[in-house]
Protein backbone atom coordinates (compact mmCIF):
# COMPACT_ATOMS: atom_id res chain seq x y z
CA UNK A 1 0.00 0.00 0.00
CA UNK A 2 1.35 3.10 -0.86
CA UNK A 3 1.35 6.07 2.06
CA UNK A 4 -1.01 8.28 2.89
CA UNK A 5 -3.52 6.61 0.22
CA UNK A 6 -5.24 4.64 2.68
CA UNK A 7 -7.17 1.54 2.43
CA UNK A 8 -8.33 0.70 -1.28
CA UNK A 9 -11.44 -1.37 -2.03
CA UNK A 10 -11.96 -4.26 -3.17
CA UNK A 11 -14.22 -2.59 -5.76
CA UNK A 12 -11.68 0.21 -6.67
CA UNK A 13 -8.90 -2.44 -6.83
CA UNK A 14 -11.40 -4.52 -9.81
CA UNK A 15 -12.23 -1.36 -11.59
CA UNK A 16 -7.99 -0.76 -12.08
CA UNK A 17 -7.42 -4.30 -12.91
CA UNK A 18 -10.74 -4.40 -15.67
CA UNK A 19 -9.14 -0.81 -17.06
CA UNK A 20 -5.88 -2.61 -17.89
CA UNK A 21 -7.69 -5.74 -19.05
CA UNK A 22 -9.57 -3.42 -21.48
CA UNK A 23 -6.60 -1.54 -22.48
CA UNK A 24 -4.81 -5.03 -23.61
CA UNK A 25 -7.94 -6.43 -25.38
CA UNK A 26 -8.84 -3.16 -27.23
CA UNK A 27 -5.50 -3.56 -29.24
CA UNK A 28 -5.15 -7.29 -28.80
CA UNK A 29 -2.00 -7.15 -27.63
CA UNK A 30 -0.39 -9.05 -24.97
CA UNK A 31 0.48 -6.61 -22.81
CA UNK A 32 3.74 -7.06 -20.04
CA UNK A 33 3.24 -6.54 -16.46
CA UNK A 34 6.57 -7.88 -15.00
CA UNK A 35 8.64 -4.56 -15.06
CA UNK A 36 11.60 -6.25 -13.74
CA UNK A 37 12.95 -7.13 -17.03
CA UNK A 38 15.37 -5.35 -18.80
CA UNK A 39 13.65 -4.48 -21.56
CA UNK A 40 10.12 -2.05 -21.64
CA UNK A 41 7.07 -3.98 -23.55
CA UNK A 42 6.99 -3.67 -27.38
CA UNK A 43 4.17 -4.19 -29.47
CA UNK A 44 3.83 -5.40 -32.96
CA UNK A 45 1.70 -5.29 -35.34
CA UNK A 46 1.05 -5.89 -39.25
CA UNK A 47 -1.09 -3.01 -41.29
CA UNK A 48 -4.64 -2.84 -40.07
CA UNK A 49 -6.12 -4.65 -43.43
CA UNK A 50 -9.55 -3.07 -42.56
CA UNK A 51 -9.42 -0.43 -39.97
CA UNK A 52 -8.91 -0.83 -36.07
CA UNK A 53 -11.44 -3.06 -35.56
CA UNK A 54 -9.64 -5.40 -37.53
CA UNK A 55 -6.20 -5.73 -37.08
CA UNK A 56 -3.68 -8.77 -38.43
CA UNK A 57 -1.33 -10.06 -35.09
CA UNK A 58 2.09 -10.62 -35.98
CA UNK A 59 3.71 -12.24 -37.96
CA UNK A 60 3.47 -10.81 -41.19
CA UNK A 61 5.71 -9.35 -43.78
CA UNK A 62 5.64 -5.90 -42.69
CA UNK A 63 6.06 -4.97 -39.11
CA UNK A 64 5.93 -2.10 -36.72
CA UNK A 65 7.92 -2.42 -32.86
CA UNK A 66 7.28 0.48 -30.55
CA UNK A 67 8.72 1.03 -27.09
CA UNK A 68 7.78 4.08 -24.86
CA UNK A 69 9.40 4.79 -21.24
CA UNK A 70 8.91 7.78 -18.79
CA UNK A 71 11.05 8.20 -16.15
CA UNK A 72 11.01 8.70 -13.40
CA UNK A 73 8.99 6.07 -12.19
CA UNK A 74 8.12 7.85 -8.95
CA UNK A 75 6.01 10.77 -9.45
CA UNK A 76 3.61 13.32 -7.65
CA UNK A 77 -0.37 12.13 -7.38
CA UNK A 78 -1.42 16.05 -7.91
CA UNK A 79 0.49 18.64 -9.30
CA UNK A 80 3.02 16.92 -12.54
CA UNK A 81 6.69 16.58 -12.26
CA UNK A 82 8.86 16.83 -14.76
CA UNK A 83 10.08 12.97 -16.83
CA UNK A 84 12.17 12.61 -19.55
CA UNK A 85 10.22 10.38 -22.49
CA UNK A 86 12.04 7.99 -24.30
CA UNK A 87 10.59 6.70 -27.62
CA UNK A 88 11.53 3.97 -30.58
CA UNK A 89 10.21 2.78 -32.84
CA UNK A 90 11.32 -0.15 -35.61
CA UNK A 91 10.08 -1.16 -39.01
CA UNK A 92 10.75 -4.41 -40.65
CA UNK A 93 10.15 -5.87 -44.37
CA UNK A 94 10.36 -9.90 -44.35
CA UNK A 95 10.25 -9.33 -48.41
CA UNK A 96 12.86 -6.76 -48.74
CA UNK A 97 12.83 -2.99 -48.89
CA UNK A 98 10.24 -1.48 -46.41
CA UNK A 99 7.80 1.47 -47.85
CA UNK A 100 8.73 4.47 -46.60
CA UNK A 101 7.12 5.88 -42.91
CA UNK A 102 4.88 8.68 -43.77
CA UNK A 103 4.38 9.56 -39.69
CA UNK A 104 4.66 8.38 -36.24
CA UNK A 105 2.12 8.67 -33.66
CA UNK A 106 2.19 8.85 -29.82
CA UNK A 107 -0.61 9.20 -28.15
CA UNK A 108 -0.11 9.52 -24.24
CA UNK A 109 -1.50 8.99 -20.90
CA UNK A 110 -4.25 11.57 -20.02
CA UNK A 111 -1.85 12.71 -17.43
CA UNK A 112 1.14 13.10 -19.04
CA UNK A 113 1.19 16.93 -20.96
CA UNK A 114 3.51 18.59 -23.24
CA UNK A 115 4.27 22.51 -23.12
CA UNK A 116 7.22 24.65 -23.91
CA UNK A 117 5.64 27.71 -23.09
CA UNK A 118 8.60 29.94 -21.63
CA UNK A 119 11.59 27.84 -23.09
CA UNK A 120 13.59 29.27 -25.89
CA UNK A 121 12.18 28.61 -29.44
CA UNK A 122 13.80 28.19 -32.77
CA UNK A 123 12.03 29.16 -35.76
CA UNK A 124 11.48 26.47 -38.83
CA UNK A 125 13.41 28.77 -40.98
CA UNK A 126 16.67 29.04 -38.84
CA UNK A 127 16.64 25.20 -38.95
CA UNK A 128 15.86 24.74 -42.68
CA UNK A 129 18.46 26.81 -44.00
CA UNK A 130 21.38 25.86 -41.80
CA UNK A 131 23.13 23.10 -41.19
CA UNK A 132 23.33 21.02 -37.72
CA UNK A 133 26.18 22.91 -36.48
CA UNK A 134 25.07 26.61 -37.23
CA UNK A 135 21.50 25.33 -36.33
CA UNK A 136 22.91 24.36 -32.91
CA UNK A 137 24.67 27.58 -32.78
CA UNK A 138 21.81 29.61 -33.77
CA UNK A 139 19.36 27.60 -31.53
CA UNK A 140 21.27 25.93 -28.76
CA UNK A 141 19.35 26.93 -25.89
CA UNK A 142 15.97 25.41 -28.03
CA UNK A 143 16.83 21.94 -27.91
CA UNK A 144 14.64 19.84 -26.01
CA UNK A 145 15.54 16.61 -26.78
CA UNK A 146 17.95 14.37 -29.05
CA UNK A 147 17.59 10.92 -30.94
CA UNK A 148 19.42 8.83 -33.73
CA UNK A 149 17.37 7.71 -36.97
CA UNK A 150 18.64 4.18 -39.11
CA UNK A 151 17.78 4.36 -42.58
CA UNK A 152 17.61 2.48 -45.29
CA UNK A 153 18.51 3.50 -49.40
CA UNK A 154 17.44 1.68 -52.24
CA UNK A 155 19.93 2.54 -54.70
CA UNK A 156 19.93 1.04 -57.89
CA UNK A 157 21.20 -2.69 -57.50
CA UNK A 158 22.24 -2.03 -53.55
CA UNK A 159 20.08 -1.33 -50.04
CA UNK A 160 22.43 0.78 -48.57
CA UNK A 161 21.74 1.49 -44.34
CA UNK A 162 22.94 4.54 -42.50
CA UNK A 163 22.75 6.33 -39.43
CA UNK A 164 21.93 10.01 -38.58
CA UNK A 165 21.80 12.11 -35.14
CA UNK A 166 19.13 13.87 -34.66
CA UNK A 167 18.72 17.24 -32.17
CA UNK A 168 14.91 18.25 -31.47
CA UNK A 169 14.58 21.97 -30.93
CA UNK A 170 11.73 23.86 -29.75
CA UNK A 171 9.24 25.40 -32.58
CA UNK A 172 7.05 27.65 -29.89
CA UNK A 173 3.35 26.46 -28.41
CA UNK A 174 0.05 28.11 -29.09
CA UNK A 175 -2.83 27.60 -28.28
CA UNK A 176 -2.11 24.26 -25.92
CA UNK A 177 -0.06 23.19 -28.95
CA UNK A 178 3.53 22.46 -28.59
CA UNK A 179 5.71 21.88 -32.29
CA UNK A 180 8.97 20.09 -32.21
CA UNK A 181 11.92 20.41 -35.26
CA UNK A 182 13.39 17.24 -35.63
CA UNK A 183 16.65 18.00 -37.62
CA UNK A 184 18.45 14.99 -39.18
CA UNK A 185 22.38 15.36 -39.51
CA UNK A 186 23.16 14.74 -43.30
CA UNK A 187 24.62 11.51 -43.95
CA UNK A 188 26.24 9.95 -47.20
CA UNK A 189 24.13 9.98 -49.77
CA UNK A 190 22.58 12.92 -48.09
CA UNK A 191 23.57 16.05 -48.29
CA UNK A 192 21.38 18.61 -46.96
CA UNK A 193 20.05 18.35 -43.02
CA UNK A 194 16.27 16.90 -43.20
CA UNK A 195 13.22 18.43 -40.83
CA UNK A 196 10.82 16.30 -39.04
CA UNK A 197 8.01 18.40 -37.82
CA UNK A 198 6.32 17.33 -34.59
CA UNK A 199 2.60 18.50 -33.52
CA UNK A 200 2.34 17.99 -29.81
CA UNK A 201 -1.78 18.42 -28.56
CA UNK A 202 -4.23 17.72 -26.36
CA UNK A 203 -6.95 15.25 -27.15
CA UNK A 204 -9.00 14.45 -24.17
CA UNK A 205 -9.65 10.98 -25.44
CA UNK A 206 -10.36 8.58 -22.79
CA UNK A 207 -7.43 7.07 -21.59
CA UNK A 208 -5.30 9.17 -23.59
CA UNK A 209 -4.55 13.31 -23.18
CA UNK A 210 -1.69 14.20 -25.15
CA UNK A 211 -0.61 13.14 -28.59
CA UNK A 212 2.25 13.77 -30.71
CA UNK A 213 2.90 13.03 -34.03
CA UNK A 214 5.95 13.64 -35.97
CA UNK A 215 5.48 13.93 -39.92
CA UNK A 216 8.87 12.69 -42.12
CA UNK A 217 9.82 14.74 -45.14
CA UNK A 218 10.48 12.46 -48.21
CA UNK A 219 14.43 10.99 -47.59
CA UNK A 220 16.67 10.25 -51.06
CA UNK A 221 14.11 11.78 -52.99
CA UNK A 222 11.65 8.92 -52.01
CA UNK A 223 14.12 6.01 -51.89
CA UNK A 224 15.11 6.24 -48.76
CA UNK A 225 12.90 4.50 -45.65
CA UNK A 226 13.12 4.35 -42.16
CA UNK A 227 14.50 0.96 -40.08
CA UNK A 228 14.44 2.50 -36.55
CA UNK A 229 13.53 6.07 -34.69
CA UNK A 230 14.22 7.17 -31.40
CA UNK A 231 14.81 10.10 -29.35
CA UNK A 232 14.84 10.70 -25.63
CA UNK A 233 12.78 14.57 -24.69
CA UNK A 234 14.51 15.51 -21.65
CA UNK A 235 13.78 15.90 -18.06
CA UNK A 236 15.65 18.68 -17.18
CA UNK A 237 16.41 21.60 -19.40
CA UNK A 238 18.58 25.07 -18.96
CA UNK A 239 20.10 23.76 -15.42
CA UNK A 240 16.75 22.88 -13.79
CA UNK A 241 14.79 20.25 -13.14
CA UNK A 242 11.59 21.66 -15.20
CA UNK A 243 11.22 20.22 -19.09
CA UNK A 244 8.70 20.27 -21.66
CA UNK A 245 6.90 17.11 -20.35
CA UNK A 246 5.36 16.71 -17.43
CA UNK A 247 3.28 13.70 -15.43
CA UNK A 248 1.52 12.96 -12.54
CA UNK A 249 0.89 9.00 -11.33
CA UNK A 250 -2.81 9.54 -9.94
CA UNK A 251 -3.30 4.72 -10.47
CA UNK A 252 -0.19 3.23 -10.51
CA UNK A 253 0.06 3.34 -14.01
CA UNK A 254 0.59 5.74 -18.00
CA UNK A 255 -0.24 4.36 -20.68
CA UNK A 256 0.44 5.30 -24.61
CA UNK A 257 -0.50 3.96 -27.81
CA UNK A 258 1.53 4.37 -30.70
CA UNK A 259 0.90 4.05 -34.75
CA UNK A 260 3.13 4.17 -37.81
CA UNK A 261 1.72 5.52 -41.38
CA UNK A 262 3.21 4.50 -44.59
CA UNK A 263 3.13 5.72 -47.87
CA UNK A 264 1.84 2.62 -49.42
CA UNK A 265 -1.09 2.75 -47.21
CA UNK A 266 -0.28 1.02 -44.43
CA UNK A 267 -1.09 1.64 -40.96
CA UNK A 268 0.84 -0.17 -38.16
CA UNK A 269 0.36 0.46 -34.17
CA UNK A 270 -0.62 -1.04 -30.54
CA UNK A 271 -0.55 0.24 -27.45
CA UNK A 272 1.21 -0.26 -23.76
CA UNK A 273 1.38 0.69 -20.09
CA UNK A 274 4.01 1.67 -18.43
CA UNK A 275 3.64 1.25 -14.33
CA UNK A 276 4.61 4.17 -11.92
CA UNK A 277 4.38 4.89 -8.07
CA UNK A 278 3.29 8.05 -6.24
CA UNK A 279 6.26 9.91 -4.39
CA UNK A 280 4.60 12.38 -1.49
CA UNK A 281 1.42 12.98 -0.63
CA UNK A 282 -1.04 11.33 -2.46
CA UNK A 283 -4.56 12.15 -3.90
CA UNK A 284 -7.35 11.94 -1.71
Amino acid sequence: MISGMGSTSRGADIARRCLLIALAFSFLLPLRSDESAADPPKVCLTRLMAGPEHPILCPGHLLFEARARFTPKALPAREGGPVAVHFEAKVKEKNGHPPALREVNLEMDENVTVDATGFPVCRNGSIVRSGVMRAQRLCGEAIVGVGQVQIEIDDPGELRTVSSPLAIFNGGTRDGRTRLLFQLEPVAPLRVPLVAIARSRPTGSGRFGTELNVAFPPIAEGNGSVLAFGFDLRRALGGGEVGIVRARCRDGHLAFRASGTFVDGSRLGGAGVRFCAVSGPAES
